[in-house]
């Protein structure tokens, strides 16, 4: 299966027999990070507190070790503590290569993403891996690179998504 930006260029690329076009949309749901003021956040566990991922965790997997911050419980929805299969996605960064950087929830744990960050969650669990190399595919680095915009800060949104 091939996944369509909103460019149209990329849904007349000849697909291999039995493969179809399908917006992202329609595969995954989107998620938004954590909010929550710096008075909110501790650099160590304590109980009441959930790890919370930033950019730099993010990488060819994920690091849920270093560099985490927590957050009280009720400062994280249900929805948007992360399950296996999800895709953690930096939105927003002042590095141009860092956003759109994304990595998959391999294992059970129970944190979520900062506000900078975001959960792409696939609705079948069996595409998850193949959502997982789209987003770091060719086609999706060059939309990226060109729908990232922002005087200091690169950004992308959900709904270029």
């Amino acid at each position: 299966m091939m996944i369509a930006s909103k460019d149209t260029k990329d849904t007349k690329k000849e697909l291999p027999h039995g493969w179809r076009w399908a917006r992202l949309e329609t595969l995954c749901n989107f998620i938004r990070g954590v909010s929550f003021d710096k008075a909110d956040m501790s650099t160590s566990p304590e109980m009441g507190l959930v790890p919370i991922l930033r950019a730099g965790n993010i990488g060819q997997r994920l690091d849920v070790i270093n560099d985490l911050v927590w957050v009280p419980t009720e400062k994280v929805s249900p929805e948007q503590l992360t399950r296996v299969g999800d895709l953690a996605i930096c939105m927003s960064s002042g590095s141009a290569e860092v956003v759109g950087k994304t990595a998959q929830v391999e294992v059970d744990w129970s944190g979520s993403v900062g506000a900078f960050c975001g959960i792409v969650r696939v609705a079948d669990i069996s595409m998850s891996d193949y959502i997982k190399f789209w987003f770091r595919s060719r086609m999706f680095l060059n939309w990226r690179d060109d729908q990232a915009r922002g005087a200091s800060i690169q950004n992308l949104r959900f709904s270029e998504l």
